[in-house]
């Protein structure tokens, strides 16, 4: 009777233990981007092992005089990082949009510059970790 209690109350301390995990609370999206934008060492935490970045050709003109841009993607190591200040004031349209559960999109747009910027950030553990890097600037 006492093995039958005591593994009882192991698999209690267990569930307990995953339920506690399973209640961490969840970073809040735009206090964790205040702070990413702000401080460089921050920024570095909150980057997985690699970023994907999409990098933009220039234009390429083809057989019939048509102009066009490619976008290719690569990962780039986290030691590899420049810190990016997000200037909010420099872009008119600054827009989070939720893809998933546990992704956030945030684009900014230029005020009439051609600049054009998405960002992917990815929730882990409750925290927020930058995944993709788009500048798809003209």
């Amino acid at each position: 009777m006492s093995l039958n209690r005591a593994i009882l109350i192991a698999l209690f301390a267990v569930l307990c233990a995953q339920v506690s995990l399973a209640q961490k609370p969840e970073e809040n999206f735009e206090s964790f981007l205040k702070r990413f934008d702000a401080d460089s060492s921050f920024q570095m935490s909150r980057i997985l092992d690699s970023v994907i970045v999409v990098y933009t050709s220039d234009i390429i003109v083809d057989a019939d005089g048509n102009g066009y841009t490619e976008n290719y993607e690569a990962p780039i190591a986290k030691a590899d990082w420049r810190f990016k200040k997000l200037e909010k004031k420099e872009f008119n349209n600054w827009e989070i949009r939720q893809l998933e559960y546990d992704i956030k999109e945030l684009t900014m747009a230029g005020k009439q510059s051609g600049v054009y910027v998405v960002i992917e950030f990815v929730l882990r553990d409750g925290l927020w970790f930058l995944r993709k890097y788009g500048d798809y600037s003209t």
